[in-house]
């Protein structure tokens, strides 16, 4: 919101919570700085970019990142796909299992590798299935560019996964909690934070069980954590 002075309501320039590419949207900001010329920067996490606002601007400007892959890919194939898996429920009153929905984002990324409009975008499909027939309810899916899908208990993708894949299969386990999962978790963050120079300060952290989908505290390694403290 920008209010001016004396201004008795303020105007949208930014905000909402989705992941989208307009310059007037944000997901997830953090990281505010205003310059002597009061000119804000703010890191649009959700969609992997800095943004730029000079004072009186009524859009941003990007200056740094953008989407993983090619521009808009990750964001327009996602939407693309949770669209239609939504469409599915409405027309046939079934909702799909995360095998389900795994296995037909693989067919559309297939798909589209073989025609003219291919999506560069990797992705990790993770649910808890309601189905009492299945005898796996926690589900985590893996699936390239390529359009290869694979099924795992610790998946990861970019660089990172040089080093989380290696401390996640030497600490996962079958009867693995969720302390022990976000313990796990908070290692291979320390981790990244010392190893990759380029690594983002803040790990927005989700859980998701019988219950749904839920927001947790976000995590940092602790190098930030100490120049914080």
């Amino acid at each position: 919101m920008k209010w001016n002075k004396d201004a008795t309501e303020g105007t949208i320039v930014g905000g909402g919570q989705d992941k989208w590419n307009p310059l007037t949207r944000l997901s997830f900001p953090n990281g505010l700085f205003v310059d002597a010329w009061d000119t804000l920067y703010v890191a649009d996490s959700g969609n992997d970019r800095i943004m730029r606002w000079p004072k009186g601007a009524e859009e941003g400007t990007i200056i740094l990142g953008g989407n993983a892959g090619e521009p808009g890919d990750v964001v327009q194939f996602a939407e693309y796909v949770g669209k239609n898996i939504q469409l599915y429920k409405m027309i046939n009153g079934i909702e799909l299992s995360p095998y389900a929905c795994a296995n037909f984002t693989r067919h559309e990324m297939a798909t589209s590798l073989r025609s003219r409009n291919s999506f560069l975008a990797n992705l990790i499909i993770g649910g808890y299935s309601t189905n009492e027939r299945d005898q796996q309810r926690v589900q985590l899916y893996s699936i390239d560019y390529l359009g290869a899908m694979v099924s795992a208990n610790v998946v990861a993708h970019g660089f990172c996964q040089y080093f989380a894949l290696g401390i996640g299969d030497r600490l996962w386990k079958e009867d693995l909690t969720v302390e022990e999962g976000l313990a796990m978790l908070q290692i291979m963050v320390n981790e990244l934070g010392k190893r990759m120079a380029a690594y983002p300060h803040c790990v927005f952290v989700r859980m998701i069980d019988a219950k749904g989908i839920h927001v947790l505290d976000n995590m940092y390694p602790e190098n930030v954590i100490k120049k914080c403290q």
